[in-house]
C-alpha cells in the first residue's frame, strides 16, 4: 500500500554541529542563519516548506561533503533524521542553540532516525542533495513533487498495550523505512477492531482473520488535514487484502453518494477485475456512521473519478 508525501528537503549537518543536531532532534526545530538563506533561492526554498513535507537531516560523513562526487556516493552518513514539517518558516529570537541564533526556523516532528546509511537507502538523489547542502553551509536542497513511499510491516497485536490506547493517536504518525512507513496502522487496527481475531471487511462483507484486514483510509492520507489525520474514526474503512484494499485505494472501485460500491474508471476494460467486482462488490452498501463518512467517500470519488 502506498501514499504520497509532499516535497522533501535535504540538509547536511557537519561534524562540528553535533550538539546542534541533537538539540534540533530533541526540541523539534531546525533553523538557518540569515547569511545562508540570503544566498541564491535558499530563502524561497525554506519558505516553501509546509506541514506534511519531509525534512531529511544528515549528520557527519567520512571526508565531509566536499570530497569527490564518485567517492561521496560510497560513504555512509553517520546519522540521518527523517522529520515531518509541522510549522512553516518563521523568525524567532528565542535561544535554542548555543553557538548561533539561527533565527529562521521550521518546527518538525521526528519520524525516524537511522545510522550508517548511504546510497542504497537514500538513493543517488538523496545523497547528492545532502552533499550539495553541505557545500552550501547547510542550505535546504528541495525536491518538489511527491515522494511515493511504501507501507511496510506492523507490530503484532501482542506488542500493543491497550491501556495506552486513547481516542487520538499521540505517537508519531509516520515511520520511515527509507521508503517511509506509517506507524499508526497497528494503533488504528487496535482502536478500530479491538482485540477481535476476526474482522468483517466493510467492502466485501467477508469475516476474515485480522491479519488480512487493513484499517484503510477512505480519504487519501496525503490529502488529509492534520485534524483529519488525528480524528481518524470518520476516515477508516476495514478493507481486506484479498483485493478490496487495493481496489479501493487505486480507484478500481468507489462508493457513490448512496453509499453503494461501484466499479471505478480504472477497472474499465479489465474483464477479470470487473468480474471480481461484479461477483463480490458491485451494489453492496457500506455504512455511513451517522453521515460522518460521507465527506470522506466524496473526497475519494473526486480523486478517482
Amino acid at each position: 500500500m502506498r501514499w504520497a508525501l509532499g516535497q522533501t528537503a535535504y540538509v547536511y549537518v557537519g561534524k562540528e554541529s553535533a550538539e546542534n543536531f541533537g538539540i534540533g532532534k530533541d526540541r523539534g526545530v531546525w533553523g538557518w542563519e540569515t547569511s545562508v538563506l540570503s544566498k541564491s533561492a535558499n530563502r524561497d526554498d525554506a519558505a516553501s516548506l509546509q506541514p506534511g513535507d519531509l525534512l531529511v537531516l544528515g549528520h557527519k560523513a567520512p571526508g565531509g561533503p566536499r570530497i569527490a562526487e564518485e567517492n561521496w556516493r560510497q560513504v555512509s552518513i553517520e546519522q540521518v533524521l527523517f522529520m515531518e514539517v509541522t510549522r512553516p518558516l518563521y523568525d524567532s529570537a528565542d535561544v535554542v542553540w548555543p553557538d548561533r541564533p539561527y533565527p529562521h526556523r521550521i518546527d518538525v516532528r521526528l519520524v525516524d532516525a537511522r545510522r550508517q546509511i548511504g546510497v542504497d537507502e537514500l538513493g543517488h538523489r538523496g545523497m547528492d542533495a545532502l552533499r550539495l547542502s553541505g557545500c552550501r553551509q547547510g542550505a535546504p536542497i528541495l525536491y518538489p513533487g511527491q515522494e511515493v513511499v511504501e507501507l511496510l510491516g506492523e507490530p503484532e497485536l501482542e506488542d500493543i498495550d491497550e491501556d495506552d490506547l486513547d481516542d487520538e493517536f499521540e505517537g508519531e504518525v509516520n515511520g520511515v523505512a527509507l521508503t517511509t512507513v506509517r506507524r499508526e496502522q497497528a494503533w488504528l487496527k487496535a482502536r478500530a477492531f479491538g482485540s477481535a481475531p476476526m474482522v468483517t471487511c466493510d467492502l466485501c462483507g467477508e469475516r476474515l482473520p485480522r491479519k488480512i484486514v487493513r484499517a484503510a483510509h477512505i480519504k487519501r492520507r496525503a490529502d488529509c488535514t492534520e485534524a483529519e489525520r488525528r480524528r481518524w474514526r470518520n476516515n477508516i474503512l476495514a478493507a481486506c487484502t484479498l483485493g478490496c484494499d487495493d481496489l479501493f485505494e487505486h480507484g478500481f472501485i468507489y462508493v457513490d453518494d448512496r453509499l453503494r460500491i461501484q466499479a471505478g474508471p480504472q477497472a474499465q476494460g479489465l474483464e477479470s477485475v470487473l468480474a471480481f467486482i461484479d461477483a463480490r462488490l458491485s451494489g453492496r452498501k457500506v455504512s455511513d456512521r451517522n453521515g460522518l463518512r460521507a465527506p470522506m467517500f466524496e473526497a475519494h470519488r473526486q480523486r478517482v473519478l
